[in-house]
């Protein structure tokens, strides 16, 4: 993982606001112990302040993000507070990882695969990457000029991150067009499935964008979780995954 950080951050170096970014590795949990080994992979992460790494220095920078993908522990950051789950960046916390979409709908699904009952801190069961390591440092997705010059790394830390993983279920909520559709040469047996729409005249229950393999493993892509029926939409995705 090393090198291909070092890539990114070559490549990112020069780009304007780099020094101020989010940047981020994969977290995994305990997979060994775990008959479906499930991988959560986002867009990016928004403010993301966890991986503290030095943006002047290329060798420092991979070298921690080496350590970063191997450290089994790193799910330090989420606390729970009140019979709920927190990100712990704040004292006292206000930001509830519980209510947000992406986690809570993400954690309905990986009881539906595993057969399991979410307890605690649940996400220690599962891995969590995002298809785009480098993003603003305060909130929002890297803009297109970002995305451009570092797609071609994250596709190849992705790969490699599949490969050390090694998942048998991975659900992708990012929306095909925009997002998968660049990685999709990554995956096989890719079958897009249409587009949702949320609002408006035209409004769908279309949460499967699409699905594909890697390797023996099942992915599934769906659309964002937010402002979509739960119930419907952690169906739709269990379904398209049993």
């Amino acid at each position: 993982m090393k090198e291909l950080y070092a890539e990114l951050f070559n490549k990112c170096r020069g780009l304007d606001g780099f020094c101020e970014s989010s940047n981020f590795v994969a977290i995994t949990g305990d997979l060994d112990h775990q008959q479906q080994r499930f991988m959560l992979i986002g867009r990016a992460c928004n403010g993301w302040d966890d991986f503290s790494l030095n943006l002047d220095d290329c060798d420092e920078y991979s070298n921690i993000a080496d350590i970063e993908f191997y450290d089994r522990n790193r799910w330090g950051w989420i606390k729970e507070y009140r019979g709920a789950l927190y990100s712990g960046h704040t004292d006292p916390p206000t930001y509830c990882v519980s209510q947000k979409p992406f986690w809570d709908y993400s954690k309905s699904i990986w009881q539906c695969i595993s057969g399991k009952q979410a307890k605690g801190k649940w996400m220690e069961n599962i891995a969590w990457s995002n298809l785009y390591k480098v993003s603003p440092a305060v909130s929002g997705n890297p803009e297109e000029e970002y995305k451009q010059v570092e797609l071609d790394t994250c596709k190849k830390i992705l790969i490699r991150e599949l490969e050390l993983i090694k998942p048998t279920h991975i659900f992708m909520p990012v929306g095909y067009y925009g997002w998968f559709e660049d990685f999709k040469d990554i995956f096989s047996d890719v079958k897009y499935l249409g587009s949702n729409v949320s609002r408006g005249k035209n409004k769908n229950t279309i949460y499967v964008e699409a699905t594909a393999k890697w390797k023996d493993a099942k992915v599934v892509i769906s659309c964002r979780p937010e402002y979509r029926d739960k119930e419907s939409f952690v169906e739709a995705v269990s379904k398209a995954f049993l």
